[in-house]
């Protein structure tokens, strides 16, 4: 797949830590699905789409590529190869989404075709603090969470997700996040026979198999994945550790 340059067009302000750029590319993507992005002299990563028609991403500054392209301005050019990966399975007709951090764009995004495919959408958004969270679109019924209290429920994104299961029946839960919230949450719906779909990120050099650095026991996250079902529980990876830029493994 060759590499193609796009055009930024927008740079929207999420929060003090995250931003979401708007680019010139119309392609036909979906929640789940990723990127490989590339700054010329400093390397590329893997990014989840949070939007489509225009393409968007959801990007925290927390490394070197990502601070560099925290820093592109409108006009700005990103190098772009993909669309990589699965994609999620809207399923019944309520559903919880549950971002994690910048995890929220994908899951955003998928609270938004759940609503034009007739699925009403709860939408639960965690982060540390108040300056972490992301915005939340004003149509969707959404849960705040953050571990200092400092906005919405102090707590984790887990109990917001058990006063939902408490109140409503939920046909589906997705989630996008840190991978121990993730296996908290698909633990939950396992034990109460709730379909349930989980989007994994990992460290990537290729996006398409070859390297092998996105491994998550014998699955390759690139190729198999990003989106996996509750068979990802079993994985003796999951939620314990990842893999560094050389390929160890890294207590999570």
């Amino acid at each position: 797949m060759s590499q193609k340059r796009y055009k930024i067009l927008a740079v929207e302000q999420e929060n003090s830590f995250t931003k979401t750029l708007t680019l010139d590319c119309n392609d036909a993507v979906m929640p789940g699905q990723f990127y490989m992005v590339w700054v010329p002299g400093v390397g590329q990563k893997p990014f989840s789409v949070s939007g489509a028609k225009p393409l968007q991403f959801s990007i925290a500054d927390v490394g070197p590529v990502s601070k560099e392209i925290d820093s592109k301005k409108p006009g700005d050019y990103l190098w772009l190869t993909g669309p990589y990966g699965n994609t999620f399975k809207l399923n019944g007709k309520k559903a919880v989404m549950i971002g994690g951090g910048y995890g929220t764009g994908p899951m955003r995004y998928l609270c938004m075709l759940a609503v034009q495919n007739g699925i009403t959408p709860n939408l639960v958004i965690g982060a540390r603090s108040k300056d972490r969270l992301m915005k939340h679109p004003a149509s969707v019924k959404t849960f705040l969470c953050t571990d200092d209290g400092s906005e919405g429920r102090k707590g984790f994104v887990t109990d917001a997700l058990a006063e939902i299961l408490k109140n409503e029946k939920i046909d589906a839960i997705y989630a996008c996040g840190p991978e121990k919230m993730m296996q908290a949450i698909g633990k939950a719906a396992k034990g109460q026979g709730i379909f349930c779909q989980l989007l994994l990120e990992r460290y990537m050099k290729c996006g398409f198999g070859m390297c092998g650095q996105c491994s998550c026991g014998e699955s390759l996250i690139c190729v198999d994945g990003p989106v996996y079902g509750l068979e990802i529980l079993d994985n003796p990876e999951f939620g314990k550790f990842h893999r560094d830029a050389s390929g160890r493994k890294v207590n999570l």
